[in-house]
């Protein structure tokens, strides 16, 4: 490595003091985020609870308990979390059955807002079995460690900080083989790194790791095996070029077997370097109780939301004020005048209750029943493999709170950062069920969404230049890459076919494509949804495409009945070629 990088390790690992000849605090080693265990019985149940995790900056908090059953018979069980910090308190559930003599890790992915509560095992015939948890708040980064710290701290030289040193990042270690197997628990970290080979991982466990990579992560790995990348990671089974190597929104990273202590840290570093709203997570819904979030506007154009429905209509409003103001003031002095005082005590009370009334069935009126939507997204289609990565950002407002909304696994729904009152109860017993929360009655709530999921959709170019629309969606239009040339995409109706349009001049690379996501996704979707995308906004390569969709869009959330203000999608994937 360059003479940089072995001066950026000397710097992080040198066992000096933390301030420098200015008193500013230095930063140095690593913070491991570790947690007491606690472990009681009861019956044949037996519980063990980690008392802390490590909160990432946007997601889910994942708190492990281990049950094993002692008995002969299978125990059905329930571990279930209650926080007091949102107003009402949410409950997040996970029903497990523990056969005879087994031992279960349960992992329970809580919103990252709600940041204490207590974790409850419950049982048949059973007493409950209670502990107070809470999430260990890093200042600093969040990283994921798959193995333990040996092996860890050899490949990188990185010492562990003391209490008064100022930590680069705070890290979790999880054994493989005990580590959660949904991508809530990893979508909301910077970054995740392996300490063993590739090939030594859980073949489950993979899966997830490369959906949280797909889906916008950055995955490390500290031990380089060629093999054992290429093997699991279909997307880099062309050849490994120099990390990092772009792989849908995300990136995998790899040391360099030649020097790995200095490769890794510098890499590491290189990694968190990054602007502050990099942070963020892959997808950014924001609140309209915040005005602003860590230095940078929350809401789109200073405190617009993105669904128009959000916005109260305030000339109807001010003509009910007006006529109210009016029947109560000059009109209730006329009637104590000609009817007396008695007539005044009957009708105003009768005037409130007829403007209730009114307002009421104004609001029916206007807003019905429906749920209102505005939904944006970007995919990245694998054709080969037939999935969709997805990431997306919904607004939704609703005149009748819905009862309750399930989604695959494979699906994590983002509340809007650090807001405890902005969360739902959760039972990720089957995938995702949501319940009360998710959308109260006449309340704006943005939801981000992220996704991996088998798909059939795909854009089809003929030999002659016909191109057929099978997105699943109407194409509004878009850029492929044809014949060494880039070409405007017609707009079809979903199945439909067209020709081609005529070849667009390029400045540079990748100028085109970035000026249709600008197009398409104004500078509010730009801080919530395609930030930091820059594999995205990339040039097209030889049959490569980005298509603009309207309609309801990929995400699972489409399924719920609703009414929809605004729907835009940008899919880049590679056509199929349909040869004669």
């Amino acid at each position: 490595m360059a003479e940089a990088d072995a001066a950026t390790v000397e710097a992080a690992v040198a066992p000096v003091s933390t301030t420098d000849a200015s008193g500013a605090k230095v930063m140095r080693g690593y913070r491991v985020s570790s947690a007491s265990a606690e472990t009681e019985t009861e019956g044949s149940l037996r519980a063990t609870f980690s008392l802390t995790a490590l909160r990432p900056p946007i997601g889910y908090t994942s708190f492990q308990v281990v049950l094993n059953n002692t008995g002969s018979v299978p125990l059905p069980a329930r571990v279930s979390y209650r926080s007091p910090v949102s107003d009402p308190p949410r409950t997040i559930s996970r029903s497990v059955e523990v056969g005879p003599r087994q031992r279960v890790v349960v992992w329970l992915p809580v919103p990252e807002s709600l940041s204490t509560g207590d974790l409850t095992v419950t049982s048949p015939d059973l007493p409950p079995i209670r502990r107070h948890v809470y999430a260990d708040d890093s200042r600093d980064s969040a990283l994921l460690v798959l193995g333990t710290s040996e092996p860890f701290v050899k490949a990188t030289g990185l010492v562990e900080a003391g209490e008064q040193d100022e930590p680069h990042f705070a890290a979790r270690f999880l054994e493989a083989g005990d580590a959660p197997r949904e991508l809530a628990s990893y979508v909301g970290f910077d970054a995740v790194v392996v300490t063993m080979s590739p090939l030594e991982l859980p073949s489950d466990l993979w899966a997830t790791l490369e959906s949280y990579l797909l889906a916008g992560g950055r995955l490390v790995f500290t031990r380089y095996d060629e093999r054992g990348l290429r093997e699991h990671l279909p997307l880099l089974s062309e050849g490994l070029p120099r990390p990092p190597a772009t792989y849908a929104f995300g990136q995998v990273w790899w040391c360099d077997a030649r020097e790995p202590a200095v490769s890794c840290l510098a890499m590491i570093l290189d990694l968190l370097k990054g602007e502050p709203e990099t942070a963020e997570g892959v997808v950014s819904p924001m609140s309209l109780s915040q005005s602003e979030r860590r230095g940078r506007i929350s809401v789109l154009e200073g405190g617009a939301p993105l669904l128009g429905r959000a916005r109260a209509s305030m000339g109807g409003l001010f003509v009910f004020m007006l006529a109210f103001v009016a029947a109560v003031g000059p009109g209730a002095w006329m009637l104590a005048r000609r009817r007396g005082p008695v007539a005044v005590l009957v009708a105003i009370p009768s005037v409130s209750l007829l403007t209730c009334l009114l307002l009421v069935a104004w609001s029916v009126v206007r807003d019905g029943f429906a749920t209102y939507t505005a939904r944006y997204s970007m995919t990245w289609l694998d054709d080969a493999r037939a999935r969709a990565v997805t990431l997306g950002v919904g607004a939704w407002y609703a005149n009748l709170s819905l009862d309750s909304v399930r989604l695959p696994g494979t699906t994590v729904l983002v509340s809007p950062a650090q807001v405890a009152s902005e969360t739902a109860d959760l039972d990720w017993t089957n995938g995702l069920e949501l319940g009360a929360g998710f959308l109260p009655a006449r309340t704006y709530r943005e939801w981000g969404e992220v996704t991996v999921q088998p798909t059939r959709v795909r854009l089809v170019v003929r030999a002659d230049g016909r191109v057929q629309n099978a997105l699943g969606a109407p194409l509004e239009g878009g850029l492929v890459r044809w014949e060494g040339a880039l070409r405007k995409l017609p707009s079809l109706a979903d199945g439909e076919e067209g020709v081609l349009g005529e070849p667009v001049e390029e400045e540079e690379d990748g100028d085109a494509v970035d000026g249709l996501v600008d197009q398409h996704l104004s500078s509010g979707l730009f801080v919530r949804l395609s930030h930091d995308k820059h594999s995205f906004r990339s040039n097209l390569p030889e049959g490569g495409f980005v298509a603009v969709l309207r309609g309801p869009g990929p995400l699972p959330t489409s399924a719920i009945e609703m009414t929809l203000e605004a729907g835009v999608h940008l899919v880049r994937g590679t056509v199929r070629e349909d040869k004669p």
